[in-house]
């Protein structure tokens, strides 16, 4: 059975797991909805630039600009589908494919982040959201370059975005450990 102490210390270990898989998964998918959030939001903005300059409503830059948005949901999917991810338009399959492996990947990311970041103070855990932010970007500029054959690509905007990711993963496990009653600070 063991000593008060020694149970004591298994119920805090078990609760500080439950906070960082729980948390971390909870704040890996609230993260992942930001970022495909704001990927949209990058795509759908370029599509609205490509209207305002171009003049006829029906030219070809124009459709391929309104189609190009599902490119934001399918690249994900490129390791499994391959160039099929890149083309305009809407299919079904790559889209589901996506989106899997979009969420999969963010949630596993805020899994990682939970087993590091969990009940640390709330300044460390900002801190360390943000880093991981930069670490998605480096991440997502070497291995998704590396993927469809470019070089690393160490993009300012895909940092930025993934800043706010990190930012987001922080405060949405910050969020979890008040609501579960691990954290009492703001």
């Amino acid at each position: 059975m063991g000593t008060a102490a020694e149970r004591s210390e298994r119920s805090e270990m078990a609760a500080w797991l439950r906070t960082a898989l729980e948390g971390g998964l909870e704040a890996g998918f609230i993260g992942g909805v930001a970022l495909l959030l704001v990927r949209l939001l990058a795509f759908t903005e370029f599509a609205l630039l490509v209207a305002w300059v171009t003049p006829s409503p029906h030219s070809m830059l124009r459709r391929l600009a309104r189609s190009a948005i599902w490119i934001a949901v399918k690249w994900p999917a490129y390791p499994f589908v391959g160039e099929r991810s890149l083309d305009t338009g809407f299919d079904a399959v790559v889209v589901g494919a996506g989106l899997a492996t979009h969420f999969l990947c963010a949630m596993s990311w805020g899994v990682l982040f939970g087993l590091s970041a969990a009940r640390r103070s709330k300044h460390m855990t900002l801190a360390l959201g943000l880093l991981w932010g930069v670490l998605g970007g480096l991440a997502e500029g070497f291995g998704f370059a590396r993927m469809i054959g470019g070089g690393f690509v160490l993009n300012p905007a895909i940092t930025l975005v993934y800043l706010m990711y990190g930012y987001v993963l922080a405060r949405s496990l910050l969020r979890f450990e008040r609501k579960t009653g691990l954290r009492h600070d703001a």
